[in-house]
């Protein structure tokens, strides 16, 4: 279903590429230099394969969220920087504006904080 609308919107970019003055608004690769329009060529190119295959995105997506959980472990933050971050905020004065004034302090927000 999004193959159709992928696949005209990635025509329309390539005819008003060499000719600008007859698709007005689909010419912008036209004034860019070469380097950007192969890049955007081969995302586009990309997004429709990948519309094309929906079992392909779904691997792909899976594969994605494994890395980023692996490197959301690998750059966590230890106890120590935490609540070096939240005393920082705190003495500094910044934490008001995540959590509001003073009085409004909960053990909630403290552990919003530091989680």
């Amino acid at each position: 279903m999004i193959v159709f609308p992928a696949a005209i919107y990635l025509a329309l970019h390539l005819l008003g590429w060499p000719y600008p003055a007859l698709l007005w608004g689909v010419d912008q690769l036209y004034y860019y230099p070469l380097p950007v329009a192969v890049f955007f060529l081969l995302v586009a190119g990309t997004g429709l394969f990948l519309a094309a295959r929906p079992s392909w995105s779904s691997h792909l997506a899976a594969i994605e969220e494994g890395l980023r959980l692996r490197i959301a472990a690998l750059i966590r933050p230890s106890g120590l920087e935490r609540l070096t971050c939240f005393a920082l905020l705190f003495v500094l004065g910044s934490l008001q504006l995540f959590f509001g004034y003073g009085e409004s302090y909960t053990l909630v927000s403290l552990a919003v904080a530091l989680y």
